[in-house]
């Protein structure tokens, strides 16, 4: 008889459970596990990624030069942003006078109801900031001296306002007079006079009161102070007529109105 000498068979893989063998190919080659990382990735975990990617676009190759710089120019805005956060003042502005209309609006329209002055107000701006500023909105509300509601004022719009220096702004001015808001025509009895329509006295300068409001960026700061002024004006009635508003009588206005002036001028009785 002849013997036969027994060959090794391979392994036959899976036992009959259905579980792996452990001495497998795969953990053969190698002891880390399938889900690995490339050495970009963990590159860029490092300390200081962030900011190269913020810097370089996420470029690993990129120096620290470029990391560096972006850093002196990031800590540079945000100081430039507080000192002007903490320094910056408002611009102080000053009336000059009257001058014509920017508009080119007649200085004295009348109308059936009433009557317009246009003129404008000079302003002058000076910017104490080494930043420039703009005035997003520049809005004025007029008032007839002792009277609450409002008679007229005007706006203007994105105004540029020079760093460290002084700024002139014709600002667009009107005397909106209407009947609706002067039912006693108190109003318009004080103008007739001071212009010398009634017959009697020297003609005196109109006083026009007036709520001036600026709206005021500075870089990303927004501030809205507020102004009470005054102007003074030349009447601008050179026909020498008195409106024609219907339902006025100047006769009957002067009686009227000079009669609650005496009154209103009487020293009240004091308790003994």
């Amino acid at each position: 008889m002849y013997s036969t000498s027994s060959t090794s068979s391979p392994n036959p893989g899976p036992t009959n459970h259905g579980q792996e063998n452990p001495l497998s190919p795969t953990s053969a080659y190698s002891s880390k596990p399938f889900l690995d990382y490339d050495d970009d990735d963990e590159k860029g975990a490092k300390p200081g990624g962030l900011m190269k990617y913020c810097c370089c676009g996420g470029r690993i190759t990129c120096c620290k030069a470029c990391a560096i710089i972006c850093c002196i120019l990031v800590l540079l805005i945000i100081g430039i942003a507080a000192a002007v956060l903490l320094w910056a003042r408002p611009p102080k502005v000053d009336f000059l006078g009257i001058v014509p209309s920017p508009n080119g609006l007649p200085a004295y329209n009348a109308n059936t109801a009433g009557f317009d002055f246009n003129f404008g107000l000079q302003i002058q701006v000076d910017n104490p900031n080494i930043v420039g500023a703009n005035f997003e909105m520049i809005k004025a509300i007029a008032f007839y001296p002792g009277h609450s509601d409002p008679i007229g004022g005007g706006n203007l719009t994105d105004v540029t306002i020079a760093a460290k220096g002084k700024t002139i702004i014709d600002f667009p001015f009107s005397v909106n007079y209407n009947k609706d808001i002067d039912p006693g025509f108190a109003i318009l009895f004080d103008i007739a006079q001071k212009c010398g329509l009634t017959g009697g006295g020297e003609k005196q300068k109109l006083e026009i009161d007036y709520k001036l409001t600026l709206t005021i960026k500075i870089l990303l700061i927004t501030i809205n102070p507020s102004l009470d002024r005054k102007a003074m004006i030349d009447c601008p009635i050179k026909d020498g007529k008195i409106p024609n508003i219907p339902g006025f009588d100047i006769g009957k206005a002067a009686k009227q109105i000079g009669g609650k002036r005496d009154l209103s001028t009487k020293t009240p009785k004091r308790p003994y």
